[in-house]
């Protein structure tokens, strides 16, 4: 049975590659200007922005010992039941950008800071989009508010905070398989370049091949409803999507909904980045998927409540903080009371 599946895959997979081919030999001038724009988007804006901090954190982590996150140990294991290193992804992930945060987390794993249930659940809520873009990019450059920006990247880590703690329960530290020493690290700085230099192609290759997929699949696309060509592009690619939901959607309450969605799913782009972050260990990415679809629920859900009649003019956006404030808190009690009654009833199961 296993062996029909895999070879009916094997066949969809050769179908799909040789349509694919098809298409690009029927419509070369789009697919050369697609990825030529993707390429320089890659110059121009990602590799600035996230290759230094990539080869910053790398550094940060093999030079790095237990001691060096001792006062984040309480904090870091009542929110996410993990060991004082995955700040060394956590704080990463948060303000660089993807997919800094599992290319940190896939780090520690390798060098034995964490465990393999700690790296898979850390590279699930930690890999995040950075403020760079989210305020930068959709805030002042798409929306034209960058007040919105900055509620929406608000939004986005709150959803991720919610999201490692619900992962509590099922996040394990393994203090035997823990053995990293501060003058153990097999890595100097031209390792930790050399490797970041290899993640970032990687990166700009997913990005590349995105644009083209979506530049082949525009035309059934645009025949699309607009709420559906907006899903169908969030669930591709991020940058375009942001692109497309400003364009297609008028209201904006609706509009700031499906950017924090498609912000929260970060697209399967960013998925074959993380995929191929991961590809030489042994991790899983299933808790990814289910973390990715679940942070995008919750940002919908925190946008729905906090974008009360919005209306986007310049760096105005009429919501009230207060609102904001009492919206967000009763998120984080609601999730952490659903996580105590999870680990309650993993730790004692009835019988």
């Amino acid at each position: 049975m296993i062996e029909t599946k895999l070879k009916y895959k094997k066949q969809l997979v050769t179908l799909a590659s040789l349509l694919f081919m098809l298409a690009m030999i029927a419509n070369p001038g789009e697919i050369i200007s697609s990825a030529k724009a993707a390429l320089e988007l890659c110059v121009s804006s990602l590799v600035p922005s996230i290759f230094p901090f990539m080869v910053a954190s790398s550094v940060f982590i093999n030079y790095s010992s237990q001691d060096s996150f001792k006062a984040l140990a309480p904090f870091l294991k009542l929110l996410f039941g993990t060991s004082p290193c995955a700040a060394a992804a956590i704080i990463p992930g948060m303000i660089c950008g993807y997919p800094v945060g599992a290319s940190c987390a896939c780090q520690l794993y390798k060098n034995n800071m964490i465990s393999k249930s700690e790296a898979e659940s850390l590279i699930a809520f930690s890999n995040n989009s950075g403020p760079l873009f989210i305020i930068g990019a959709v805030g002042t450059g798409i929306l034209h508010c960058t007040k919105a920006g900055i509620m929406l990247y608000i939004i986005h880590i709150v959803s991720a905070i919610i999201c490692g703690i619900l992962l509590k329960p099922f996040t394990r530290s393994d203090k035997n398989a823990i053995r990293i020493n501060l003058n153990t690290s097999s890595k100097n700085f031209t390792d930790c370049v050399s490797d970041s230099t290899l993640t970032i192609l990687k990166i700009c290759g997913f990005v590349v091949i995105f644009a083209v997929i979506n530049r082949l699949l525009s035309p059934a696309v645009d025949l699309l409803p607009n709420h559906f060509k907006c899903i169908a592009a969030g669930f591709l690619e991020l940058t375009n999507a942001s692109s497309i939901i400003n364009e297609n959607i008028i209201e904006t309450k609706t509009k700031l909904i499906l950017l924090s969605g498609a912000l929260g799913w970060s697209g399967m782009s960013v998925h074959m980045q993380v995929k191929s972050i991961i590809s030489s260990s042994d991790l899983s990415m299933k808790k990814y998927y289910a973390t990715r679809l679940c942070s995008c629920v919750i940002s919908m859900t925190i946008s729905y409540f906090i974008f009360e009649n919005p209306t986007l003019d310049k760096n105005t956006l009429n919501i009230h903080s207060a609102d904001i404030m009492l919206v967000i808190s009763a998120i984080l009690l609601t999730a952490c009371a659903l996580w105590t009654l999870i680990a309650k009833n993993i730790k004692n199961p009835s019988r």
